[in-house]
């Protein structure tokens, strides 16, 4: 009997603490915080700087003189991310995304150059 009861106890703790498990990004799809292109060290994404908007939105800043830096409108869906750049009259992209389980990283297609070659980026959360 005791071998029945662990061997039923068990699978339904760990059931529990899986359902215990948060999405890290937010119902609303909005991202918060500064966050460092992990290799360059100079790219930052700021979601916080455009908080009052009525649309999701970050600005991305850029060394001087690197091409694309500015605000731009974004929707989370799934395992990818609509990116539009506000001083362009192009339709929005789409790039993969991927935040981490613990919500400190999060990977992001190109949708800038941000390093010669690299399709997918990792972003740090700074603040």
């Amino acid at each position: 009997m005791k071998q029945f009861m662990t061997g039923m106890v068990l699978p339904l703790i760990l059931m529990a603490s899986a359902c215990g498990k948060t999405d890290p990004l937010p119902s609303d799809g909005r991202l918060t915080g500064v966050w460092v292109h992990e290799t360059t060290g100079t790219d930052t994404i700021d979601f916080d700087a455009h908080a009052r908007s009525d649309k999701n939105a970050f600005e991305l800043k850029r060394k001087p003189g690197s091409p694309k830096a500015g605000p731009y409108w974004y929707e989370v869906k799934g395992d990818s991310i609509q990116v539009h750049w506000w001083l362009s009259s192009a339709m929005a992209e789409t790039y993969a995304f991927k935040l981490s389980a613990d919500g400190r990283s999060f990977r992001i297609g190109a949708f800038v150059p941000f390093v010669e070659g690299q399709t997918v980026h990792t972003f740090k959360k700074i603040k």
